[in-house]
């Protein structure tokens, strides 16, 4: 073989030897930086505020799957927010307070509603109970709906109770008193009703065979299962995280606050990020936004 053409072969194939390598490698270092890239993102509207001024969040979800968050306005704050953490003077994060994002009042909602749910069980049962059951049946019914209603009737006073103790909830004063009276009409309406049918169901007992106090009772049932199941889906709209699916975002404000101040406080000047959380696939995952500056107010 002429030895010009070898060497040209041979040269040859090291640049396709050399572009394979590099390809390689360049596809590699893509893959990499895709993988480690964060999918799902958290960013301010701005780099720089004042004092005191709100913050608007944009959380966006760049996965190929839903994911769920806390970020829906509701009037105990935004839970997605774990914490808001603070630059020290040494480069490393200080968490401060959790944003106001209320978790022993999201506790007590969270166990009202299992409450209520158990009690609209009851309620079923014992109208089952009532149209075709022995009075030994009834009579043992009567008593689990008792002592389910109690709880209920506690764990809805003890939502009330929680909201108007917590200091630090994002509201104006209308907006107080509008959620505020939504809780307590909850708590007056199923105390009210179902203090009502445990009186008809002690007349129905003394005369079981008397078809007026019956139907009374069963309509009773109805009526108060119906307020029970509306404070059931109240306490679920303030509680259950929503989906973000791929490629949506939802946007959400901040406002600094400290734990046990009833109004917006001003931040110090400093940098800061938020760090929150979402579920994926039933997992919880932590993010954090881009770095932000908040500057003393002029």
């Amino acid at each position: 073989m002429n030895k010009k053409i070898l060497i040209g072969i041979l040269i040859g194939i090291l640049i396709v030897g050399s572009l394979v390598l590099i390809f390689k490698a360049l596809e590699k270092e893509g893959f990499e930086r895709g993988f480690k890239e964060e999918k799902v993102i958290i960013t301010t509207d701005k780099t720089e505020y004042e004092q005191g001024e709100i913050v608007k969040i944009t959380l966006k979800n760049n996965l190929n799957e839903s994911i769920f968050a806390y970020v829906k306005r509701i009037p105990i704050s935004c839970f997605c927010i774990e914490s808001i953490e603070r630059k020290t003077s040494e480069g490393s994060w200080e968490k401060l307070s959790p944003a106001g994002n209320n978790l022993e009042l999201l506790a007590s909602i969270s166990k009202a509603k299992e409450a209520v749910q158990e009690f609209i069980k009851i309620l079923d049962e014992l109208y089952e109970t009532i149209q075709s059951g022995s009075i030994q049946d009834i009579e043992a019914r009567i008593k689990e709906y008792l002592n389910i209603s109690v709880l209920a009737v506690e764990r809805v006073e003890k939502v009330l109770s929680e909201f108007q103790s917590t200091t630090d909830i994002q509201l104006s004063l209308k907006e107080y008193h509008e959620i505020k009276s939504r809780f307590y009409d909850g708590l007056i309406d199923i105390s009210t009703d179902s203090f009502l049918l445990t009186s008809y169901l002690d007349e129905y007992l003394k005369g079981p065979k008397n078809h007026s106090v019956l139907d009374k009772t069963k309509n009773q049932i109805k009526k108060v299962r119906k307020t029970a199941y509306s404070l059931k889906n109240f306490y679920a709209s303030l509680i259950e995280p929503q989906e973000i699916k791929p490629g949506q975002y939802k946007t959400f404000e901040w406002t600094p606050l400290l734990k046990g101040t009833p109004l917006p406080i001003q931040a110090s000047p400093g940098k800061y990020r938020i760090n929150v959380y979402v579920w994926i696939n039933g997992i919880k995952k932590n993010f954090y936004s881009n770095e932000f500056i908040i500057k003393e107010k002029k």
